[in-house]
């Protein structure tokens, strides 16, 4: 492995220049998914890697947990219903196979520096689609059939046409 060489001691101590993005609502794909237990609590939960996409089309990853238990049962929800596995959830089992590569909207903030570790994004909440979104939106106009756009068109002779078949 090459391992680049930084600038300075400075540079190298200081990390990088890792900036979070401004709170507000993100694009998101679902990278990974997986089971796992809570170190806090040992409580099952679903850890989710997610490709977040910004105006600009650049990519970052935050990771965010979908608990199994009543006080996080709002944010799974909300989850299936933001990538459309309302059905898993409501049959009560929810696999990460399902998750992978589904796609969706997000509400992300800012979390403040905390110890050692500098400011970050975090997902706040799942942005569920707007399913009235297209019943709300005028049907485009259309312009008025005129007469002649009525009139039928004669039959000719079918041997006389050029369609080969």
């Amino acid at each position: 492995m090459r391992i680049p060489t930084p600038a300075s001691q400075a540079e190298a101590d200081k990390g990088g220049n890792f900036t979070p993005w401004p709170a507000g609502d993100y694009d998101f794909e679902v990278e990974n998914a997986e089971d796992e237990t809570s170190k806090a609590s040992g409580r099952d939960q679903m850890k989710l890697t997610l490709l977040v996409f910004n105006a600009k089309g650049e990519q970052r990853k935050v990771f965010d947990y979908l608990g199994a238990d009543e006080k996080s049962q709002w944010k799974v929800r909300h989850f299936c219903g933001a990538i459309g596995l309302i059905p898993q959830y409501e049959s009560g089992e929810l696999e990460p196979y399902d998750c992978i590569a589904k796609q969706g909207r997000l509400a992300m903030i800012v979390r403040p520096a905390r110890g050692e570790y500098g400011a970050s994004n975090s997902v706040r909440d799942y942005i569920q689609p707007d399913e009235n979104a297209t019943a709300k939106r005028p049907a485009p106009a259309r312009p008025a059939a005129t007469q002649a756009a009525r009139k039928p068109v004669p039959a000719g002779n079918v041997e006389d046409d050029d369609i080969p078949f």
